[in-house]
Formats: C-alpha cells, structure tokens, sequence
C-alpha cells in the first residue's frame, strides 16, 4: 500500500504546483479536487481491503474508476475491484420448522437488520464471526455463531426451529473446525433448535472406585506380608521346640496368619466393589478413565493378581 501511495503523492504535488495548466487542454479534463478526491479514494480502497472490509472496499474502489480519475488509478482501480468482487462473501439465509420452509423470519447481527423476512436472496458481508438471530413472529430465537471466509459465495446459513407452537431459544455454534477450508457456494449443515446446543456430557470418573482399588491393593499388600512373616516364625518353631512349643511361642504366629486372612478378606472385598463400580460406567468411559478389569487368585500361601484391557 506505501508503495501505491507514492505515485499518488507525486502526482497531486505536480498537478498542484502547475495550477491546473496541465489540465487546461479540455473542458473535461479533471480539476485539482477531483484529483484529490480520486487520490483519496485510491488509497483508501486498500486500507479499507487490508483491513477486511471489502464492502467498504468496494465502494471506494468505485470511486477512483471514474472517468475523470487519471489512467493509471482508473487502471489500478478497475483491477483491484474484480479481485475485491471474487473475495466478497455473500449469504443465503434460510429456516424451517420440521419440513415445513419459514419465510417470516427477521434475521439480524447486533442492532443491524440483514433481512426482515427470508427470500432466498444473497446477502453480502464482511468477512469474519457473526452471530446471527433468527427471530419468528411467535417469539422463536436462535442465534447461530458462524464465520464467513473471504470468496464464500452464497454460502448456506440455516436454522431448524423445533416443531412446536411454543417460542423456543437457542444458540448454536457453525464454525468449522480450524483446520477446515470453506469453498466457495458449499452449503452448510442444517443445525437445530435447543436439541442443537445440547452436548452429552461426560460421565464423571468418580473418586470412589478408585479408593476401594487403592484400599484393595493396600489390603493384599499387607496380607502378603503378615502371611510371609507368619511363615517365618513358623519354620523357626519347627526348628527350635516343635513340637513342645509353648502357647505363648505359638500365639503371635496365629495372629499373624490371622491377619493376614482378615487383609485378604479386606483386599478382595474392596476390589470386586471397585470392578463393581468400574463396569457400572459405559465402556468407552470406562477405558478412557482407566478402569482396569482386575482379578484377584488368594491361596494359603500365596496371593496373585492379574488386570487387562482391551485397547
């Protein structure tokens, strides 16, 4: 854009500087504020296009073309303006509630009215994220967020009201994705009343089945334990005063295999709660909040537990 805005520069200080004896060869040679005027616009139209506002682009574009605009703007003008048009974006509103097409529907941006009934006709914008509110006679709103890209021609924006005689609210979100490219004329996907801004939400992990597998595991842990100390002294009396080994030598090994059994008991109770509490999820839940199928084996001697899951 500076580099346009030199030429422009260089000639109104000529034309200024020549009073006008330049342009004294006809009658309908420009003036100097007529120069000025198409400078004006000139330079105007690319701001006004940098700045995405190809509307207003538009308009000034039309300006620097006239006749009494010196060539080289007419030119640079004219070539500008066909690029402009390619890149303005125009929008088709439409409504509908069941199968049945509304026409009475106001559709507006902020305190900017776009149409006050549908018509099937284009309208044109600027590029960029609008809100629109589609209001019906009956007090029916949606409001749907959408962004219109440069070059989107007669691009779709549709609303479906639900099929009842009560007014209804909503507001519904047409974006697409980042990573996603409009072309240009496509149609978009028809988006719906309140049913459309509802999400599933997500199933709480919850914290309970993970207390019982943390209490589980921490049972059997201490079983194993218990059980291999009680083992110990065990093999120790055998060794040392089997089989005139007193009660008072014999009982703290009876209390450790004791609990050892009540440490077992405790571990597997807490994890069938938690697998329990685990498949009480939906699957997919279930996987993404890592519950984990367990299985518990407790023998006299021995304690093994398996998990797996299916990826």
């Amino acid at each position: 854009m500076s580099n346009q805005r030199c030429p422009v520069l260089v000639f109104l200080a000529l034309a200024v500087s020549l009073d006008g004896r330049a342009f004294a060869q006809g009658a309908g040679a420009p003036t100097s504020s007529a120069l000025q005027e198409c400078a004006r616009a000139y330079e105007n139209s690319q701001e006004q296009r940098g700045a995405g506002a190809i509307f207003s682009a538009r308009l000034e574009l039309q300006r620097c073309r006239r006749d009494d605009c010196p060539a080289f703007i007419r030119s640079d003008c004219s070539r500008w303006s066909n690029e402009v048009e390619a890149q303005q974006p125009t929008v088709i509103f439409s409504a509908k509630r069941g199968s049945q097409p509304l026409t009475e529907v106001r559709v507006t941006i902020g305190d900017r009215v776009l149409v006050e009934r549908l018509n099937e006709r284009a309208v044109e914008l600027d590029p960029g994220e609008y809100d629109f509110r589609f209001e019906t006679s009956d007090g029916g709103r949606i409001v749907l967020h959408a962004l219109i890209q440069p070059g989107n021609k007669d691009r779709l924006v549709q609303v479906e009201f639900a099929p009842s005689a009560q007014a209804q609210t909503a507001h519904v979100d047409q974006r697409p994705p980042r990573s996603a490219a409009h072309s240009a004329g496509s149609a978009e996907p028809t988006v719906r009343g309140p049913a459309a801004e509802k999400r599933a939400p997500a199933a709480p992990a919850g914290v309970l089945p993970w207390v019982f597998l943390a209490v589980g595991a921490a049972s059997l842990g201490t079983g194993v334990g218990l059980s291999v100390w009680g083992h110990n002294q065990e093999l120790h009396l055998r060794e040392t005063c089997a089989p005139t080994c007193t009660d008072a030598q014999v009982q703290p090994v009876s209390t450790k295999y004791l609990l050892s059994n009540i440490s077992f008991g405790v571990g597997l109770v807490s994890l069938s709660t938690a697998a329990y509490l685990f498949l009480r999820q939906p699957g997919p839940e279930r996987i993404a909040e890592g519950a984990l199928p367990v299985t518990v084996v407790a023998g006299p001697s021995s304690v093994q537990a398996t998990y797996g899951a299916r990826f």
